[in-house]
């Protein structure tokens, strides 16, 4: 018998050089491979995408592939609120089920020197038979690997899985070979400790171990064709959040909301009232006041929805602002102007009258006595 021969395209592990992990997210999304994130419906898988963008377009160049959302009225706002070097976000499809189209995305990438790709929905870019066909997904992969792309593919949930699933069933398609390809797989949706937050969460992480990302909804103002418009943004609120893939993957937001968020809304209410009832207030100072005080954002823009706060615009162009009031003939609004009256003798020239300032008047016309 003749000497055994290992086949050609067989490889000794000692003759593989070991290479550390390269991150666009520390921890998070690796360089050169494949990253699946998949949510809910209308749970701001999009907005995710657009604050991911953001953070990579100040390293290097983006690809923005976005089927579902408008360029100039949704796609563009968002990522110039996330804080994008929009110079550095294109635009563009890549034709991701052929060599050909593979190659094109490679010479965009290598001259373009970009880092990320971002593919929402998964389901546009890659029909169902492609999708499955793990020659298809190897030819991405493989072009990660010699570029150093990274891609950021966005799909869909299930509504409903079963209680003791493991989360990878809660993916649409998680059997596909482009799932089998991600190297990270995560879930994202609503905490449930807080449904105000949306958690990132991890559900395969081949190459790393980290809790979950916590992010909170931001409203900022800004000015499209010179109009005012509100839009929203993700804001990172905690790096190491404890919540898990199965808790994201279980909470189906049924409206049994823990009793703890009942307690924060119902003191966001009170909070938000006492400092409306001298009159309105530019929102910025409000949320300077709310982060001052430890209150969240979006727990205060539920409040504010649910006292029925008066939203108003002030001026134009870049001069221009939002403010909040409570309601006209709120009670509060009554007491306020009461208290404003009877305490305007006791205040020096120029100093406004607070919350804060009229307890200290009472406090001491109660030592008074």
């Amino acid at each position: 018998m003749g000497r055994f021969r290992a086949p050609e395209d067989a490889q000794r592990a000692s003759h593989v050089q070991e290479r550390e992990i390269e991150w666009l997210i520390e921890g998070r999304i690796p360089r050169g491979m494949v990253t699946l994130i998949a949510g809910r419906q209308g749970e701001g898988k999009s907005l995710l995408s657009a604050w991911l963008a953001a953070k990579v377009s100040h390293q290097g160049g983006v690809i923005f592939s976005n089927d579902e959302d408008l360029k100039a009225q949704t796609s563009r706002p968002r990522l110039r609120l996330a804080g994008a070097d929009l110079n550095r976000v294109h635009f563009w499809k890549p034709e991701l089920t052929s060599p050909d189209g593979i190659a094109q995305l490679e010479t965009f990438v290598r001259h373009g020197k970009v880092r990320l790709l971002v593919v929402d929905p998964v389901s546009s870019h890659f029909p169902h038979q492609s999708k499955d066909d793990r020659a298809v997904i190897a030819r991405v992969a493989a072009m990660c690997e010699r570029t150093g792309l990274a891609v950021v593919a966005l799909d869909h949930t299930r509504k409903t899985v079963a209680k003791n699933a493991h989360p990878a069933e809660a993916i649409l398609g998680a059997s596909s070979g482009f799932a089998a390809a991600a190297r990270f797989v995560y879930v994202f949706g609503a905490n449930p400790n807080d449904p105000d937050e949306r958690v990132l969460a991890g559900v395969k992480t081949n190459v790393s171990e980290v809790g979950a990302m916590a992010f909170s909804f931001e409203v900022c103002e800004l000015e499209i064709d010179g109009k005012p418009s509100q839009r929203p943004r993700l804001v990172l609120v905690e790096e190491q959040s404890k919540v898990t893939a199965h808790d994201v993957v279980q909470y189906r937001g049924s409206g049994d909301v823990a009793g703890g968020n009942v307690v924060k809304k119902a003191v966001a209410a009170e909070w938000l009232t006492s400092l409306l009832m001298f009159g309105a207030l530019p929102v910025k100072d409000v949320q300077k006041q709310a982060e001052d005080t430890g209150i969240s954002w979006a727990t205060v823009r539920r409040s504010a929805d649910e006292i029925e706060i008066e939203k108003a615009r002030v001026g134009y162009g870049k001069g221009g602002f939002w403010t909040w009031a409570l309601p006209a003939g709120h009670p509060a609004l009554v007491v306020g102007q009461a208290a404003a009256s009877a305490a305007a003798s006791g205040l020096d020239d120029g100093e406004e009258l607070t919350v804060e300032r009229l307890l200290e008047m009472i406090d001491a016309g109660g030592d008074d006595e």
